[in-house]
């Protein structure tokens, strides 16, 4: 049993968005969401492994306490953007920003694509608006 107090009296349920940076490891062995204290048994190796991640120094089992990441980012996810920006702007040519270097050409790019239909939203909603 872990000695860690859980956050939560229930799991939360899983995470509704792709958050690969928690992924700590998979497991097939009997495991315990520390975010909760929910008891996982344990699996065949022909069944899907668990996948733990670590939140807050606790390993959490993604399936049952995943949307924890959710939550927290819904929650604070501006403050910790501005926050990494911010260290971005001091040092951009550090190697911690590699990802956000290749995220942020990607991002630019895709709303480079969607200009020009967005262009054409305000065009189509400005000429169905009344004249006044």
């Amino acid at each position: 049993m872990s000695a860690k107090q859980p956050f939560f009296a229930a799991p939360v349920g899983p995470n509704e968005r792709p958050w690969h940076g928690f992924l700590a490891r998979i497991t097939w062995e009997e495991t315990i969401c520390e975010l909760c204290g929910t008891l996982w048994p344990g699996l065949s190796e022909h069944e899907e492994a668990y996948s733990i991640g670590i939140l807050l120094d606790r390993e959490f089992v993604d399936l049952c306490c995943g949307k924890a990441v959710d939550m927290l980012y819904e929650g604070l996810g501006d403050e910790f953007a501005r926050a990494f920006l911010d260290e971005f702007s001091q040092d951009p040519t550090n190697p911690r920003f590699g990802h956000l270097l290749v995220a942020m050409r990607i991002a630019l790019n895709g709303a480079k694509g969607r200009m020009g239909v967005v262009g054409e939203q305000v065009e189509e909603l400005t000429a169905a608006m009344p004249s006044s």
